[in-house]
């Protein structure tokens, strides 16, 4: 018996790389759905029986109307390979406020064959060969909890009691947060323990965007589907699930998404003229393989400059999108270097200052002429008060 384990597809309208004039659709989405097409081609390829999508199909619950009809129109690639489609709703795909539907609840009031989804509340789907037990994201009010530390309670008794059935493979599916994933945090929201998820033969979460597997019992994280923004900077994977029942032996595959990479360049260019800094820079991105990706440069300087020839080495990179400079201006050093003294005029800061610029002589002069001038003006007003 095959399944594969994903999660964390949050489908949405991206904002990097704009639309695609020919098919109307958000770049940086089509990148998302080429990458669950391509997962939905290895299932059909390696025939499995089973794909499991442990929550947050959408990234908000109520999707736009495209983003429902493509993932419809993957589920029917899977229904139609005669693959069963298990899934369930994550905190994504679930209005906190309300509790009473869900992103996928359209496709649970469809009763579409070999789709099974948990959406509201804990589900067993049963079949010849496996038994999977789904616990979606649930939400204190909808549970009658008080707050998440008594809705976690009442997720790992139902857990704990759950009975599990003899013969065959256990599969939990669940969308939430590990005790172990945010140790010395103070993260409000409900968790699973550990020794709870022991007695399963494979564990299969959602909710965590990064892949993790755990030593103590079957299963993890498979991590997000894509690459949400630059906080996310690891590769993504999948995992291909092989249990040998009569063997009583479980294989597990990690397999690497074509995922199109995120790039941030950090360039320290403090203390140079704008011409060795646009220089150090330039080499910095020539000597980087761009092409494709969704690049951010951050800048550390003692000021800015126009950065329009970056862009353009950017573009002559053919990077798929690049989001504005972001500027770290460093003006402590100069501070520092400046000996104010007890006798030190205002006049004489602007001099001092203006001479540890890298600016050509005659701009500096025309400078400290200008607010010398201003200086003084200003001085003489005071004094006449």
């Amino acid at each position: 018996m095959k399944f594969i384990h994903v999660a964390d597809l949050g489908l949405k309208n991206l904002p990097y790389g704009g639309i695609n004039p020919e098919t109307g659709l958000n770049k940086r989405f089509e990148d998302v759905l080429y990458n669950f097409k391509w997962i939905i081609s290895h299932a059909i390829k390696e025939k499995v029986d089973y794909f499991v999508i442990a929550g947050d199909i959408n990234e908000e619950r109520n999707p736009e109307s495209i983003l429902i009809e493509k993932f419809s129109e993957c589920i029917a690639d899977l229904i139609s390979s005669n693959i069963k489609v298990i899934m369930i709703a994550g905190n994504h795909d679930i209005d906190s406020s309300a509790g009473t539907s869900s992103s996928i609840s359209y496709i649970k009031a469809l009763g579409l064959v070999n789709t099974y989804v948990a959406d509201l509340g804990p589900e067993v789907f049963e079949f010849d060969d496996v038994c999977f037990h789904c616990v979606p994201t649930m939400f204190p009010p909808k549970m009658g909890s008080k707050d998440n530390q008594e809705l976690t309670n009442k997720i790992d008794e139902y857990i704990s009691e759950k009975e599990l059935v003899n013969g065959k493979p256990n599969i939990l599916v669940a969308h939430y947060t590990m005790e172990d994933t945010f140790p010395g945090l103070n993260i409000d929201e409900p968790i699973l323990y550990i020794n709870t998820l022991k007695k399963f033969d494979y564990v299969a979460l959602g909710h965590i965007h990064k892949w993790q597997m755990y030593k103590e019992f079957q299963g993890g994280y498979s991590g997000s589907m894509f690459t949400k923004d630059f906080g996310e900077q690891n590769d993504k994977y999948f995992n291909l699930v092989d249990i040998d029942v009569e063997a009583n032996k479980i294989k597990k595959a990690q397999i690497q998404i074509p995922e199109r990479k995120f790039i941030q360049l950090d360039i320290d260019v403090r203390e140079m003229s704008v011409e060795d800094a646009m220089k150090k820079i330039e080499d910095k991105i020539k000597s980087n393989n761009l092409a494709k990706a969704v690049i951010k440069v951050r800048l550390q300087a003692t000021k800015r400059f126009n950065p329009k020839m970056i862009y353009e080495l950017l573009r002559k990179k053919e990077v798929f999108h690049y989001i504005p400079i972001q500027w770290d201006i460093q003006k402590d050093e100069l501070v520092k270097k400046i000996d104010v003294k007890p006798q030190t005029t205002d006049t004489d800061i602007v001099k001092e200052y203006m001479e540890l610029q890298k600016d050509d002589n005659k701009f500096k002069e025309n400078v400290i002429k200008y607010l010398s001038e201003v200086i003084k003006r200003w001085e003489q007003e005071l004094g006449a008060v």
